[in-house]
Parts: structure tokens; sequence; C-alpha cells
């Protein structure tokens, strides 16, 4: 059952194919990780597991591509969105906290998202690496989908995220196994993460680069318009987005009734 409700007009995540919210909706109170025993609501970020009484019940993704995350030491796991990735793509999400970084025994193959100054975009990267292995027709033309795919899982391997602030990031970058895998950049998009890091709206959480990732690798390489399929990515981000937006609806609606009561108040003493 999808979900496409939304708690008013302005919505920007109306259009997304989402797992229904009544379960998250109907669980009460925080539960303890089967794991570490801490007191958690809805996943443990430390052990990247739901609690209990969602074992079994959240949407999972299926992805095209194994999806390395690497957090810096000092993102708070609380307020870090990878751990989404992770517990909806558990076989195919891997996070790893930063200076521990996986060993890439051909680093060619491994796709990092960062924008670096060589940093391509996927639509600019892939045609090129298809005309390198010979793939690409002589007028250009793309591949039949099913070779185009089997182009992209035979040049990368996997994709590598960066999950920090973007003053961390840019330390991190400058790790020598992190700064020689080939970069791609994704397009701007404005970000809806509730915590802001005071930087231009483009910056994304890790969750949104993830997904948007996705989509416009299945945009570079099908002939079929994107159908939805890794929509549930933002499962959590969604259901929080919303979650907020209502309280802070809420709070308003409540500030302004309170400031014409006063003003009521004011005019029946003049």
């Amino acid at each position: 059952m999808t979900s496409k409700s939304t708690p008013g007009d302005g919505d920007p995540f109306s259009d997304l194919k989402l797992a229904s919210f009544t379960l998250l909706r109907e669980l009460q109170g925080r539960s303890r990780c089967t794991v570490c025993e801490a007191s958690r609501k809805f996943f443990c970020y430390t052990c990247c597991r739901p609690v209990k009484e969602l074992e079994g019940k959240l949407p999972h993704v299926e992805l095209p591509i194994k999806i390395d995350i690497i957090k810096h030491s000092l993102e708070v796991d609380g307020k870090s969105t990878a751990v989404h990735a992770s517990i909806l793509a558990p076989e195919q999400v891997h996070l790893y906290t930063y200076p521990c970084i996986p060993e890439y025994k051909e680093p060619s193959k491994v796709l990092l998202v960062y924008p670096s100054e060589t940093a391509r975009t996927l639509k600019e990267l892939l045609p090129e690496k298809k005309k390198g292995d010979g793939n690409q027709s002589q007028n250009g033309n793309d591949l039949p989908t099913a070779k185009r795919r089997r182009t992209v899982d035979t040049l990368f391997e996997r994709v590598v995220f960066i999950d920090s602030t973007w003053s961390q990031s840019r330390k991190m970058f400058a790790d020598e196994r992190l700064r020689d895998l080939p970069c791609v950049v994704l397009t701007e998009r404005k970000t809806y993460f509730w915590r802001t890091q005071d930087k231009e709206e483009t910056y994304l959480a890790t969750i949104e680069a993830v997904y948007y990732f996705l989509t416009e690798l299945h945009e570079s390489t099908s002939d079929l318009p994107y159908d939805g399929r890794y929509d549930n990515l933002m499962y959590f981000f969604v259901y929080m987005f919303r979650i907020i937006a209502e309280s802070k609806q809420e709070a308003s609606i409540k500030t302004k009734a309170k400031g014409a009561k006063k003003a009521k108040c004011e005019a029946n003493v003049t």
C-alpha cells in the first residue's frame, strides 16, 4: 500500500510513491534496541536496525548499485540521515565512520559523489565511459537499455557518499583514499532538511543525495521513465519532514490566535 497524502498544500514530496505511514503513526512511545538496548524511536541509529515492533514491516528498497557512506566521526549519529538508507536497503548500503574507509582494489570502478574540480554529471560520465569501452555506437546513440545497464554494472562497482558538514567533507576529501576516486556531481536541487548548516539551500542531506543520485542514474541508463522504485528511500525523511511541518503550522496558528486575543484585549481596554 502506498501513501500520497500530504499535510497541506505545497508539500514537495506529494508525487513520491511512499509506503503507508500508518505503522509509524501508531507506534506508541519508544522501544529498546534489541542489540544495544538503547531507547529508540522507529530505529536504532547506532546499530542501524529498526526497533522490534517494526522488524519486517518497513519498506524494502532494491538498489542497482552498492553504496558506501563514510560518516565523519564528529557527525552526530542521531542527526544523520545516512542510517535511513542502511535500514531501508540493508543489503546494498554500508556505513563507515571516518577514518575507517574500505579498501577499493579498483578505484576507477568506484564513484564518489563530491563536487570536486574534476567532477562530472552522470550523463557526461557514462557516455564517455561507454565510448572508451567500445560500447557506444559510432553515431553517439545510446545503447539498448539492457546493454546500458550491463555497462554500468561493469564500469562501476559502487558509489561513495560523504556524510558530514561541508567543512568536514573538504578535509575528508583530502584523504588520498578518497581524492583519487572519480567524482560525480548531482544536478542542483533544493534541500528540505530541517537541520540547516547556514549554507546554500542546495546543500542536500545525505539521504536526499543518495535518492537523487539513484533517480539520475536511472534516467541516464534506462529508456523507461522513472517509476518511483527508489522513492521509499525517503520514507523516514518525508515522515519526519511532514511531522515537523505540521508542528510548525500548529505553532503558527497558536501564535496568531494568541496575538489576536491580545490585540482584542488591548482594544477593549482603550
